[in-house]
Parts: structure tokens; sequence; C-alpha cells
């Protein structure tokens, strides 16, 4: 696979949350079914979720973190990465401020995720980073190479979303569990690596 792609950019969605929170990976579509249910919390999303197609065939998880963020911390684990690395996982990621970094260009790398966690970074180039406008809904597949911004000088919250589509369980301790769905599957502990959202 060709690595260091741009996302796919969906446009501005404008999008308010007045509350702090922090749910991981909600499920908010199970695999096949239509439609997608959210908690009332939740409801500032669904402009996102609007704009986005759902196959049947695919659970649908949901991470939103609304936290107070600090200079030189900026809410999310640093470090370059893809999300599903190594599966056909879909993700769309929207901030509303301090935006994502994505790293366009080639990468040289072994598809192993720790190995190519290195390599992503000692690979890539300051010139070929870059960003998209605050509120920006993105469309990232794992060829996608981002990551979370430094902050500089930011004090106040931040809201950042991720809605994930995956023919796989996301299945690890700590995720978020939606009442609305009627659902149950055995959990696994997770552990320092990231790239994995299952066990």
């Amino acid at each position: 696979m060709k690595y260091g792609n741009p996302p796919e950019d969906l446009g501005v969605v404008l999008a308010t949350c007045d509350e702090m929170m922090h749910y991981q990976c909600l499920p908010i579509k199970l695999i096949n079914t239509t439609e997608y249910r959210i908690p009332k919390r939740l409801q500032w999303v669904k402009p996102m979720l609007d704009r986005i197609p759902f196959p049947e065939n695919k659970y649908v998880y949901l991470t939103v973190r609304n936290t107070f963020i600090t200079k030189g911390f900026s809410g999310s684990r640093p470090g370059w990465h893809s999300d599903g690395f190594l599966t056909n996982d879909i993700s769309y990621i929207w901030s509303d401020c301090l935006p994502t970094e994505f790293a366009i260009q080639e990468f040289s790398i072994d598809e192993n995720c720790n190995d190519s966690l290195r390599q992503f970074d000692e690979q890539y180039c300051p010139m070929n980073v870059t960003h998209y406008d605050n509120k920006s809904l993105l469309k990232l597949d794992s060829s996608v190479i981002h990551r979370p911004a430094n902050n500089f000088d930011i004090e106040g919250l931040r809201a950042f979303v991720k809605i994930s589509v995956s023919s796989d369980r996301y299945n690890l301790y700590g995720n978020s569990h939606n009442h609305l769905l009627d659902y149950k599957w055995g959990m696994i502990q997770r552990n320092e690596g990231r790239n994995h959202q299952k066990g």
C-alpha cells in the first residue's frame, strides 16, 4: 500500500459542544442494520453524521472529546500514525481548533505496527506537513498519515470527533457502551500500541 495520501475534505461542518465529555469508540450502528442511535448529549454531532454514508454491513463508532487543553497539551496522544492500520476501516475526523496535521508524501515502511510508527516519525519531512481549516470534516483511510498538532498557545476547550466505519468489533476495555443499542461482546485489555482498535 502507498502511505502518505491526503484525506478527502468534505467541507466545513458548523457544530458546537457546550459541555466537557469523553466518549471512546462508542458503537452507534451495529453490523447489518441501517440506522444509528446516539445519546442526547451527542446530538450536536448529527450534522457530521448526516454527511456520511453508512454501509449496512459495517459497524460505526463515535469517539468524542471536549476537553480543556493547555500549552504543550493537545488532548490527544502524540505521534504520526495511521487510523485502521492494515484494515479497510474508514475514519472521519473533525475538530473546532488545533487541527490535525497530515504528512502528504511517500513513505517506505514495514507493515508492522510498532515498526511503522517509528518509520513514519523518521521519514516525515516538515515541508510536507499540512492541515485543514477548523471544523473541516475529513475522510481518512489507512493510507493517510497524521498526528495531533503541537499546542503552542491554546488554552481552553477543544472539541474533537472521530467517526469510525469498520467490519470489526472494537472490543477494548475502556470503550464506551451505548445503552440505546442491544449488544454484548467480550472485551480485551488494551495495550500501549496504537493503530489497533480490536483485541
